[in-house]
């Protein structure tokens, strides 16, 4: 007897952010439905920011549920990654948050929130 595993095709909620997006404090990514898993968070700094910035992602109520923000430093470009394997049970928005002293004047990121 063989058994056949289907794997639904993993969704994506994708954002581009710059320094303009920061004084606003959040920003909205998109939902996640109930009973879906985010498996993984991918951030990109295109262009470094220059003004230390604290990026989290999650939801308005745990900003940093799904990436704290010592995952990622805006001020260098590269790609940072969280595995943080959170299943929802309702349908949830995520928010990328944005917390900075000092609003930067220069910078831009993409993220992507991976979702099984």
């Amino acid at each position: 007897m063989s058994v056949t595993m289907h794997r639904r095709p993993t969704q994506h909620l994708v954002i581009e952010f710059t320094f303009a997006d920061v004084p606003s404090g959040k920003k909205y990514v998109g939902e996640v439905g109930a009973g879906q898993i985010v498996s993984r968070v991918s951030l990109a700094i295109l262009t470094p920011f220059n003004a230390p910035l604290s990026l989290e992602v999650g939801r308005s109520d745990a900003p940093a549920e799904l990436m704290l923000g010592s995952d990622s430093d805006a001020t260098i470009a590269g790609v940072y990654q969280s595995t943080p394997e959170v299943i929802y049970n309702t349908s949830t928005g995520i928010y990328l948050t944005f917390l900075a002293g000092v609003y930067p004047s220069q910078g831009s990121g993409k993220l992507i929130v991976y979702i099984d």
